[in-house]
């Protein structure tokens, strides 16, 4: 039986899948049995175009991995239409079930899932019924079950399985983020005017905006002007971004849907330029952060009541009420640095 010739179609995004799917139908098979042409494979220089038309003229299946409905079918489509320009020979696609929008291309053809169950019926029907040879086996101990091959295929299955669920993972980021990508002008001086401000629906409400909104940063430091300081600081720090330093910490503000923290999350540098950051503002919370600020004084020592200071004093009395029980940010901060220097003076003078 001469060789057989699989033309195995994917996405360059998709390259891990389409390799594992290729060294396992080789660990299958018998040596010089079968031959997998995958585009990632041709030679640097070579003409895309030639390259399609002859393997595709060439081989004696096709198989098209999709594992994702968000993928450009552009190269497959092209591919699979030079595959049945002249002749009638198989075709098949492995697909992710929960796929609800198909290929058009690809309808009138039979699929496997891509599963543990589908791909180990592909090998199956490839191995032990010979789909591409027209019903000679390559390689019958793929249905055998206890042997060294079906333990192999049963191995694959899952492992090209796990690869194509991995695929279906849909990252979701729980955050309040802005990006900020930055303009300069001629002079490579930062330009704040054509510098643009976009991020998710979160983070744009802490602007102000609705989420598809872009703003310019000169229109963000016009907006708060001197009601926040987190602007101006995070301008300050530019230099020390680009040089490598750690960002600090900027100044906490307060909205109607609480305080918060701007944290400056990540940063894009290129050519000693600053080209984007991604700011984000974590919610404090005052309740959550109350015991923080409950600092007590140590117990009396001799000569302590010589140097008793307003702080040591004010600890001495029930703190009042607050309306809604909450302590504002900034509030609490001061009184806790106040009570703290207070105490220093206590004990220099114990």
């Amino acid at each position: 039986m001469s060789t057989v010739k699989i033309f195995l179609s994917h996405t360059s995004e998709f390259v891990n899948i389409a390799r594992s799917l290729k060294w396992s139908i080789l660990a299958l098979a018998s040596p010089d049995s079968v031959e997998v042409k995958l585009s990632e494979e041709m030679l640097g220089g070579a003409n895309w175009h030639a390259w399609i038309e002859q393997n595709t003229r060439e081989t004696d299946a096709f198989v098209f991995l999709y594992p994702r409905a968000d993928m450009d079918n552009g190269w497959p489509a092209y591919e699979l239409a030079r595959f049945t320009e002249n002749c009638e020979k198989p075709v098949i696609w492995l697909r992710n079930l929960e796929l609800k929008k198909l290929p058009g291309m690809f309808e009138q053809y039979q699929y496997y899932p891509a599963t543990e169950e589908g791909i180990l019926k592909f090998f199956s029907e490839v191995f032990a019924k010979g789909l591409f040879t027209h019903g000679e086996p390559l390689n019958a101990e793929v249905d055998e079950i206890g042997s060294k091959s079906y333990k192999s295929a049963v191995d694959a299955a899952s492992e090209l399985a796990e690869a194509f669920a991995d695929t279906l993972i849909k990252l979701k980021y729980y955050t309040r983020r802005i990006q900020i990508s930055l303009a300069y002008d001629r002079n490579r001086k930062f330009d704040p005017e054509q510098s643009q401000v976009a991020g998710n629906a979160e983070g744009m409400k802490m602007l102000g905006m609705s989420a598809d909104a872009t703003v310019s940063w000169s229109s963000v430091l016009e907006m708060f002007e001197d009601q926040v300081d987190w602007p101006r600081e995070l301008e300050t720090e530019f230099a020390s971004i680009v040089a490598g330093a750690l960002p600090p910490h900027l100044s906490p503000f307060e909205t109607e849907q609480g305080i918060f923290i701007p944290i400056i999350a990540k940063c894009e540098v290129a050519q000693s330029q600053l080209r984007r950051l991604t700011v984000l503002f974590v919610e404090a919370n005052s309740q959550k952060l109350r015991s923080m600020f409950e600092w007590k004084m140590p117990a009396a020592m001799p000569g302590r009541a010589a140097c008793q200071t307003d702080a040591e004093s004010a600890l001495r009395h029930p703190r009042p009420e607050i309306p809604g029980g909450e302590i504002p940010f900034a509030v609490a901060r001061n009184v806790h640095l106040a009570i703290r220097r207070g105490a220093h003076r206590v004990q220099n003078c114990a």
